[in-house]
This record gives structure tokens, C-alpha cells and sequence, in this order.
């Protein structure tokens, strides 16, 4: 298989994953007003896609046509924020309950110095390509990442610039040790590496495979140790800094997946972790694996439900932590053992 034919089966692969997280979207519409009590939060068509959990209690979820939610009490009660916008909205990032941004479609990323009771649009023409994951490490220095390898940069929280990195691969995820060093997880199985703050990357993992999957989320547990999940329920960690990987054990079940003909493990998209020790990581068919080994072996709690998809996760090192996907919601106070919806019965 040639070149143009291994980016026609990933682009494939792509519009599949994001038909699931963003199918109907364009054919309904919602009305984006003032806040709403907590029953009148969640929907059947809502299409959560990313999530943050403050130490503090605050949490805000983010998703399809704009929709952004607020709860002050670790997802137990909800109301919904204004973003002004029906973009599609991909990723948020807080450092403080005041100051945070949030990315999506065309490449919007909106701010804001209120806990997202009003938001001021940034990089504005800097880029009309989607944004599909942020990381920043104080008010000033940050990154937003998406296709066809954009990385747009701030150094004082306001102004963005696209980096002169220019490589025709999809970065899905980031994590940012200082203002220098950085990793990013990729299309085609690549892992990548910044030393200069995104402005150059070197590929610390990637294949020569052209049936090659996707990595879509990777997080550290120091500077030395981190885990990347992806297609297939792919999972692997390394301990010396992205120089080598290793396949992690994944225990999860091989079935039929709703979204191809192939029998294996559901894709995860994202991963993260409590503490050095425990960790979550999340994908289609309602996969949600755990481990207790630093990311060595991962085991599937319990089955929420096949037919829906989780893409946000955010955890705390008390053991809080909470999910988002498709018309989904859940909530943790003890370390994953355990995940509840804090809308049961209130879906509409």
C-alpha cells in the first residue's frame, strides 16, 4: 500500500471515530441560554468530549454545538454556561476556578478570567483547523494541538502563535513538563518529543506498519514513567522517558465491536492517572480499564454499557475523579472502584 493509500485508510479511520462522537450534531440544534437546574442538564443526544476537575470542586465539561457545563461540588450538581458559540468545543483547561481556555472547531479557543460565566475568543486567524487537546502550565505558557501537526503557542495567555513545526500528522494529545520539554501522542502510532517548546519534535515511537492504528491519549506519572493508549485498546508505558515502550497488559474483553466487523479490544481514547500507583483510561463500547501497577496491567472494573463511548476523563490524587462521553456522566469519590451517574433518571 503506498502513501496516499495509508493516509486514505487512516482518514478513513478518523471520519469513523469522529462520526460516533459527533454523529447528529449537525441535525440538532440546542439553545444556548442562561443556566439550568441540574434535570435539565443532560440530554440523550449530548456528546461530552472533554472534562476538568479542579482540587477546589469546580468541573467543567465540554462538548458538541458549544455546550459547556459548570458544577461547583465535584460533578454532583450541574448548570449550564454560555460560550456564545455552536462550535464543537474539544478540549478545557483550568489552572485556577477563575482563568481557563477552551479549544475546538476552526480552530476557536476561548478564555476566560470568570470560571466560564463570559469567555473572550483567542488566536483569532491563527488557524481554521480543528483543536483537539490543550495543556497549559501556568496563566502565560501554553499549547493547543490538533491536524495536520498545528501547534499554536502563547507565552503570556493571550496571544497564539502557530510554530513553525509543519508535518502532516494528527496530534491527538500533549503533556508539557516546563516551558522547553514536551511529548505528544499521534496518528500512526507515533509518540513525539519537543525540547524547545513545540517549535521542533523528534519521533520517540512510531511504525513502518501500513495497517499502523492511532494514539490518542498519554499522561505521566513523573518524568520518567507515562502511559499512551489508541486503537484497538493499544496500550504501553515507558519508564525511561519515552526512549523505549512496552506493550502494557491489557485484561479488557475481546468482542465484536459495534463500529467495525473486527473482533479485539474497544479503542481507547484517553488516560490518566490518580497517583503513581492507580490510573483510568476510557474509549468506545464503554471501555474503562483501571490500574493499580503504575500502568503495567489493566483491568475493566465493571461494564457501564456497551453502547455509548467515554472521551473526558479528569482525576484527583483523593480519589475523586469523573467521565464524559455520550450522554454520559459519571462520578468517582474512591479511586475508580466505583463509578455512579449523578443524572440517574433526570436524562431527557
Amino acid at each position: 500500500m503506498n502513501l496516499s493509500g495509508r493516509r486514505a485508510k487512516i482518514q478513513s479511520a478518523y471520519i469513523v471515530i469522529l462520526s460516533i462522537v459527533l454523529i447528529f450534531s449537525s441535525l440538532i440544534g440546542e439553545e444556548i441560554g442562561q443556566a439550568r437546574a441540574s434535570e435539565h442538564i443532560l440530554h440523550y443526544y449530548d456528546k461530552f468530549l472533554d472534562v476538568q476537575m479542579l482540587d477546589t470542586g469546580q468541573v467543567w465539561a465540554v462538548g458538541h454545538m458549544g455546550k459547556l457545563i459548570y458544577s461547583e461540588d465535584y460533578g454532583k450538581h450541574w448548570v449550564a454556561l454560555n460560550t456564545k458559540t455552536n462550535k464543537g468545543l474539544y478540549s478545557v483547561y483550568f489552572i485556577t476556578p477563575e482563568t481557563g481556555w477552551i479549544t475546538g472547531e476552526s480552530g476557536v479557543i476561548l478564555y476566560t478570567e470568570d470560571g466560564g460565566k463570559t469567555f473572550t475568543q483567542q488566536a483569532e486567524g491563527v488557524t481554521n483547523l480543528p483543536l483537539f487537546n490543550s495543556f497549559f502550565l501556568n496563566k502565560k505558557n501554553g499549547w493547543a494541538v490538533g491536524v495536520w501537526g498545528t501547534v499554536l503557542t502563547t507565552n503570556d495567555g493571550v496571544n497564539w502563535r502557530k510554530t513553525d513545526f509543519n508535518k502532516d500528522l494528527v496530534i491527538n494529545d500533549i503533556y508539557f513538563f516546563d516551558e522547553n520539554k514536551g511529548y505528544a501522542a499521534c496518528e500512526f502510532d507515533t509518540v513525539m518529543m519537543t525540547e524547545d517548546g513545540g517549535e521542533t519534535w523528534k519521533a520517540l515511537l512510531k511504525t513502518d506498519d501500513w495497517d499502523t492504528g492511532n494514539f490518542f491519549g498519554i499522561d505521566f506519572i513523573d518524568e520518567n514513567t507515562a502511559v499512551i493508549v489508541g486503537t484497538s485498546g493499544d496500550i504501553k508505558y515507558t519508564k525511561d522517558g519515552g526512549q523505549t515502550w512496552e506493550d502494557a497488559k491489557n485484561n479488557g474483553p475481546w468482542e465484536e465491536s459495534a463500529y467495525n466487523n473486527d473482533p479485539g479490544r474497544s479503542t481507547l481514547l484517553n488516560v490518566r492517572f490518580f497517583n503513581d500507583k492507580q490510573g483510568v483510561a476510557i474509549g468506545l463500547e464503554g471501555a474503562i480499564l483501571s490500574t493499580k501497577d503504575g500502568g503495567l496491567s489493566w483491568d475493566p472494573p465493571s461494564l457501564i454499557t456497551q453502547f455509548t463511548w467515554f472521551s473526558g476523563i479528569s482525576l484527583l490524587e483523593n480519589g475523586k475523579g469523573i467521565i464524559v462521553g455520550m450522554a454520559n456522566i459519571i462520578i468517582t469519590n474512591d479511586f475508580g472502584k466505583t463509578w455512579v451517574s449523578p443524572f440517574e433518571n433526570m436524562t431527557k
